[in-house]
């Protein structure tokens, strides 16, 4: 399975340069390669972190959760892309995590897009 970006053609990557990061059930994988729907994560994101050793970091906000997206060097490709939730009842907070999937990232995509008043 591929997802819809992965699909695209007339880029300059070829269907041998890509590995989507998401697999045949829409789970993420991490041996993900120039993913059109990670490179569009990327591109979107909010806030870039990155550490002298060549470590990087993203972060996007929606539907009150964060996605954090990691990697090591260029970003071909990402290495843990997981959904951060953090619920405060004003004594503490729970934080759950759990994997990306292709519906929580497609979602995340379309609604940045019609903010923006852009297609996906």
């Amino acid at each position: 399975m591929k997802c819809s970006r992965c699909k695209v053609p007339g880029s300059a990557l070829t269907e041998s340069d890509r590995r989507c990061a998401f697999d045949d059930h829409g789970r993420f994988r991490s041996s993900n390669r120039h993913c059109g729907t990670m490179s569009t994560l990327l591109a979107i994101a909010t806030e870039k972190v990155s550490s002298p050793e060549g470590n990087h970091a993203a972060l996007l906000e929606h539907e009150s959760c964060f996605l954090l997206l990691s990697w090591h060097g260029g970003g071909a490709r990402v290495a843990y892309a997981n959904v951060v939730v953090a619920m405060g009842d004003g004594e503490g907070t729970a934080i759950s995590t759990a994997e990306l999937c292709l519906d929580f990232a497609e979602r995340l995509i379309a609604a940045r897009s019609a903010r923006l008043g852009r297609t996906t």
